[in-house]
């Protein structure tokens, strides 16, 4: 999944069609599925209409109106999430905020609880109750706020929005995932939900002099990494004072947005790399009995190398190709050889598309990761072989967090390809998010 974070600045004339601007050409184009826009970021100012705090867009400045209106609007059009960014520790201009003033306009001593009970929390009901839906609520930098303070506001998100994800970085292990440290890609797999935030060049918000932009390949060289180790990955862009979107970052996005338009299999829905790691020559992601090998680095051969690969390939195909030919693959040992092609028409990020076939028959227990509210009954079913259908299905008390339970054993009686189908069978199926289904085999 790939999410685009939006940076804050003191805005003055932005385009009338902002909002539209940010979502379609800017988010949609580049292949995203969400925004994360800065409501209010450390320094204490409201990129919105704040009625708890006139240091805030449409009070303080000649704009005059609430943009995060316009982009509500314009996500749903375009089938964007909306989320929010929200410090809710620092705050460098409101009285006892966190790294703020000590002292209030008239010289009283106050303390945190004055900017939480006077700032912070009310913000928290405005964001959450003034823009309809939203997707997630991305708190920041919890520093020392005391934990109470922390679940009264992830209280206030799940009431107003019971549907939204909370970040990690609310503290106290609160959030529903985890957020790595900034521009973080691990270099072996991590388990459960988590996100890599990353920057188009070096700074968070628009810096004049901040020209060393990441270019299209190694935007996707870190997604796919991020995807890789079992990740999501949010990438910032800092708009310029006018809530344009620096050029050279608007191409890289564009670039980045055709080659996963064109290979949309390969980060959407899928797993992490039974590797668990990078290899020499690229990375992998996995989407049920389909391994997709991207190649950062074109070996000067043409050789890709599997290492420890048990599984019999039964198809490899270079993506994009006339008709996608299929490669020739040999198995050797430990070692399974692809060969490539002298010369590839897709030059930014090659992809080969291996199948491959169940490697040990018998039963494997079946888990699923999903999201949802109330009793959900989970069917699933597998197709294949010589058995023309068998199934299993389970009830689970649903989890707002997206967590991983146990469904049961399911059969697979020969080694070979199966089609294996998730459906809801009793329960709200708007309300169960399927993430992902596990299998693993019992000795």
């Amino acid at each position: 999944m790939l999410f685009l974070a939006v940076s804050s600045g003191c805005l003055g004339e932005m385009d009338s069609l902002w909002g539209e601007q940010v979502a379609k050409l800017k988010a949609a184009d580049a292949g995203m599925k969400y925004i994360v826009i800065t409501a209010k970021h450390h320094d204490g100012f409201a990129m919105y209409h704040s009625k708890v705090s006139k240091f805030n867009i449409v009070d303080a400045t000649p704009f005059g109106r609430d943009p995060m209106k316009e982009l509500a609007k314009a996500c749903k059009k375009h089938g964007l999430g909306l989320g929010f960014y929200y410090s809710h520790n620092q705050d460098w201009t409101f009285p006892g905020g966190g790294n703020g003033p000590k002292k209030t306009a008239d010289g009283t001593d106050v303390g945190f609880k004055y900017y939480y009970e006077n700032k912070c929390r009310a913000q928290v009901e405005e964001i959450t109750t003034q823009y309809g839906p939203i997707a997630i609520v991305w708190f920041d930098t919890p520093g020392r706020i005391p934990e109470e303070y922390v679940k009264e506001l992830v209280g206030i998100v799940r009431k107003n929005q019971p549907k939204a994800l909370v970040s990690g970085r609310a503290g106290y292990g609160l959030g529903d995932y985890v957020t790595l440290g900034d521009m973080e890609v691990p270099h072996e797999n991590v388990e459960g939900i988590w996100e890599t935030v990353d920057t188009t060049n070096d700074s968070w918000a628009y810096a004049w002099y901040d020209n060393y932009w990441k270019t299209p390949k190694e935007i996707l060289h870190r997604l796919v990494s991020t995807v890789g180790r079992g990740g999501t990955y949010m990438l910032n862009i800092g708009p310029k004072g006018d809530g344009t979107v620096p050029e050279l970052a608007g191409r890289t996005l564009r670039k980045a947005g055709e080659w996963i338009k064109r290979y949309p299999q390969v980060v959407y829905g899928t797993d992490a790399s039974p590797w668990k790691h990078a290899l020499p020559w690229g990375d992998v992601t996995v989407k049920d009995s389909t391994l997709f090998l991207c190649i950062f680095d074109m070996p000067k051969n043409g050789e890709l190398y599997l290492p420890g690969l048990k599984t019999k390939i039964r198809s490899a195909l270079l993506l994009g190709e006339k008709n996608n030919a299929e490669l020739n693959v040999q198995a050797t040992g430990s070692w399974t050889k692809i060969q490539l092609p002298a010369s590839t028409s897709e030059k930014l990020l090659p992809v080969v598309q291996v199948e491959v076939d169940v490697l040990k028959p018998g039963y494997y227990n079946v888990d699923l990761t999903y999201n949802g509210m109330g009793r959900i009954v989970w069917g699933v079913d597998i197709e294949g072989g010589k058995s023309r259908r068998a199934g299993i299905q389970n009830q689970q008390n649903s989890s707002h967090n997206y967590q991983k339970f146990p469904i049961g054993w399911i059969n697979f009686p020969k080694p070979g390809k199966y089609k294996v189908s998730v459906s809801c069978l009793e329960g709200d199926l708007a309300e169960a998010s399927l993430k992902a289904i596990h299998l693993a085999f019992v000795d």
